[in-house]
């Protein structure tokens, strides 16, 4: 081979490598699109034609509106009853646009012509897809913002909407929460039978923008007051910057719930989404207008975007800011009148997001009860959290991001106890001597709470037989959490030792249940007899059980029969009134 053949040869493998290259993009950005397109086409909600799916196409007014009526489940209904309109231009739509104009759902573009085959704009098709979640008084100019942040959708970059787009954004709303609250799009027309949830499922799931990593940590963080007083949300995050992250995982935060940042980054008062890259932090969506992080509705659809955007084979959630156990559940929004989400609304935010999560961690005070890990037990493999008040610097993050993107297949209670060593030495460091951090095999939980009702009902049997001050004297005398602020959890272990020392033959077996769901427990010299998993008892807050925690209770997964001796023991308390707590415990 001569010179001049040689140079050749090398323009033309460089050329191949620049045309495969330049394909291998476009491929797996349409990818998607075909993937959601088959997806929906799976589930009878997208079709095409002898040509097709014809991504590339402007879809027309009348295929949009089509889909509006699959997407509402009266497709059928159109067809069946054949409504007049005053349109000229109905053609092959004529029965969807005439059933559409009877019931209100779209008008023409003057009074004689519809625009069957005039091209679709993304924001005419985001005010279809808000129509169908339910939602109906909105200012059609926002109606691309107001999709974004009501569903967990991928915005087209595009100037020209495309039927690609179409099908995107018609999969992404299918898991979006309805306008009522009562679930998602999808188990909406799931429970109409027009499919069912298994094969909505794994339509969904086969359907992903990019090509999946080991893992992704998402993490949910209301700033609260912890970010304008010590500047503590944007301290871990510069801890996740200074994390060494490799091709294994992806972090996903969504921020808010706060009026001042401490940093550059964030806008003060807003809600937005971020991804970390090369030590950096990098915005991934816009400022979310109109939504709160203490609704289930918003942490919902950031988790269903955050798992479509960023797929992976595994994925661990990290809830960071307050946390006040049973009684009040996670949050302490800032920008929404301090609320809380309850866990009962925790766990509808999950079952909506629908996302196995390996583990669920609570960068937070007092959320490692046998509550929160029941509720969870339907939604992850593990939980890590504290049975007492957090200090205010909680986790450290560097050192476990850095082990987890080095080590993505690294087993969760290793990288708990990773977790856990950093945090119980930052404790100390802050002087805080009251810590502890205990990992739950949510496994086990059914097996917990089997027990649990076993003693909820020997327990009540005691009240009626006038043993009260008994097991008044019982949860006194065990561990108890909150600093003396009263939070009515103590640790289960402990308080069911001493209940069998006043003779509540089944507490030893939920001792031991509980004991066995424990995988890693953690903690300073001073808490001895904390066991890993907390139980909540209405005592000094008794006045707050019958409310919103027991309808919270309800949401988590208890059945009325679990909740026997917690109903019992709080009109036992109303009728004889808490004692006044001696701390320390």
């Amino acid at each position: 081979m001569n010179w001049k053949q040689y140079i050749s040869m090398i323009i033309s493998i460089m050329l191949s490598l620049v045309i495969f290259i330049s394909l291998s993009g476009n491929t797996c950005f349409a990818s998607y699109e075909e993937e959601a397109a088959d997806a929906l086409n799976s589930l009878g909600l997208f079709s095409g034609s002898e040509a097709g799916y014809e991504l590339e196409r402007t879809p027309t007014r009348a295929e949009a509106l089509v889909m509006l009526l699959r997407l509402t489940g009266q497709a059928d209904a159109a067809l069946a009853e054949r409504c007049a309109h005053p349109f000229q231009d109905g053609g092959w739509a004529d029965a969807y646009i005439g059933y559409a104009y009877q019931k209100g759902l779209t008008t023409g573009v003057s009074p004689n012509v519809f625009g069957t085959n005039t091209d679709t704009t993304a924001r005419q098709y985001a005010a279809f897809l808000l129509r169908a979640l339910g939602y109906q008084d909105f200012d059609y100019e926002k109606a691309l913002r107001l999709l974004q942040v009501n569903a967990p959708v991928i915005l087209p970059e595009g100037a020209r909407f495309t039927r690609g787009d179409m099908a995107s954004l018609s999969l992404a709303a299918l898991a979006a929460p309805m306008a009522d609250g009562s679930g998602t799009l999808a188990a909406h027309l799931a429970g109409e039978g027009l499919f069912t949830w298994t094969g909505y499922q794994a339509a969904r799931d086969g359907a992903s923008a990019a090509s999946p990593v080991q893992t992704t940590v998402l993490l949910y963080m209301i700033g609260g007051d912890l970010e304008p007083e010590w500047g503590e949300a944007t301290s871990d995050i510069q801890e996740i910057m200074q994390a060494d992250l490799t091709e294994n995982i992806h972090v996903v935060l969504q921020a808010g719930g706060t009026k001042k940042w401490e940093n550059d980054w964030m806008t003060d008062g807003g809600i937005q989404r971020f991804t970390f890259e090369d030590g950096t932090i990098v915005p991934a969506s816009p400022v979310l207008e109109g939504v709160q992080m203490s609704e289930p509705e918003t942490l919902a659809n950031f988790l269903r975007w955050g798992v479509t955007q960023y797929p992976a084979q595994q994925y661990i959630l990290i809830f960071w800011n307050h946390g006040g156990g049973t009684l009040y559940g996670y949050g302490c929004d800032d920008l929404n009148g301090k609320k809380w989400l309850m866990l009962g609304e925790l766990n509808q935010a999950l079952s909506w997001a629908d996302v196995p999560f390996k583990m669920v961690g609570f960068d937070t005070c007092l959320m490692a009860t046998m509550s929160t890990a029941y509720m969870l037990s339907d939604h992850a493999d593990y939980l890590l959290a504290s049975e007492e008040l957090e200090p205010a610097k909680g986790w450290r993050y560097t050192k476990w991001v850095s082990q987890l993107s080095r080590e993505p297949d690294i087993e969760m209670r290793q990288l708990s106890e990773l977790i856990a060593r950093d945090y119980l030495d930052g404790a100390l460091e802050e002087d805080w001597p009251c810590a502890t951090i205990s990992l739950i095999d949510l496994r086990q939980m059914e097996a917990v709470v089997d027990a649990w009702r076993e003693v909820s009902a020997e327990l009540t049997q005691r009240l009626q037989e006038g043993r009260y001050a008994d097991i008044e004297q019982a949860l006194l005398d065990s561990k108890m959490y909150g600093l003396g602020t009263a939070y009515d959890q103590v640790d289960l272990v402990d308080f069911m030792t001493r209940l069998e020392r006043v003779g509540i033959g089944s507490a030893k077996a939920l001792g031991q249940a509980a004991a066995n769901a424990v995988a890693y427990c953690g903690s300073t010299p001073e808490m001895d007899r904390s066991n890993g998993l907390a139980i909540y008892v209405p005592y000094t807050k008794y006045a707050q059980y019958p409310g919103k925690v027991r309808k919270s209770l309800l949401g988590s997964g208890y059945g009325e029969e679990d909740l026997l001796f917690w109903d019992a023991f709080y009109e036992a308390v109303k009728e004889n009134r808490p004692k006044k707590l001696v701390w320390p415990k």
